[in-house]
Parts: structure tokens; sequence; C-alpha cells
């Protein structure tokens, strides 16, 4: 869609938005698709509006900026606790270079 041309011959979702060259005139789904869209606004609505995500800790589901926040914050505990491989290739030479 940045730059290619989509082709859609049937109405998945983002048919109608005006994104698409649209080869099914006569589905149902064009009664109800009046609005345009860009892309930024398809790409909100797909991603961010209407999924809900499920939070596996916490039990319930959330939204997209809240499971985002929390993905980003379980990487920072992995990451902070992470502890080098002794064994893997280069260790000890960075680990030369650090005391010199």
């Amino acid at each position: 869609m940045r730059g290619i041309r989509v082709i859609t011959y049937s109405a998945p979702f983002y048919a109608g938005s005006g994104l698409t060259k649209d080869c099914a005139i006569n589905h149902p789904a064009w009664v109800r698709r009046k609005r345009r869209l860009t892309l930024d606004q398809l790409c909100a609505a797909t991603l961010l509006l209407y999924p809900r995500y499920w939070d596996a800790q916490a039990q319930f589901f959330d939204t997209a900026e809240r499971a985002c926040t929390a993905i980003g914050l379980k990487t920072d505990q992995f990451c902070g606790r992470a502890k080098p491989d002794a064994h893997s290739p280069g260790f000890w030479r960075r680990q030369r270079f650090a005391i010199e």
C-alpha cells in the first residue's frame, strides 16, 4: 500500500477505504462502506483501536499501548538480569579489553 498498487477481488476489511483497487463492486459489504481512510487511519484502526490484546499475567484484555508497555517492562527486567555467557565466542577477549 505504500507505493504498491493493491488489488482486491473480494471484500477484505480494508477494501472500500480508497486505498485499493476493488474488483468486487457488487459485494454486499459496499452498502455500509462509504468512508475513505488514509493509510495511517487504517493502521491505527487495525492495530490499536479495534483489537483487544490478552494480558496473560493479569488475566484480562488490554489495549495495544498497555500491551507494548508490559512487553517493554518485561524486556527491561530480563535484560537487567542477563549474565554474559562465559563460553560465547569473544567473551574473554572483551573482558581483557575491559581491564586494559
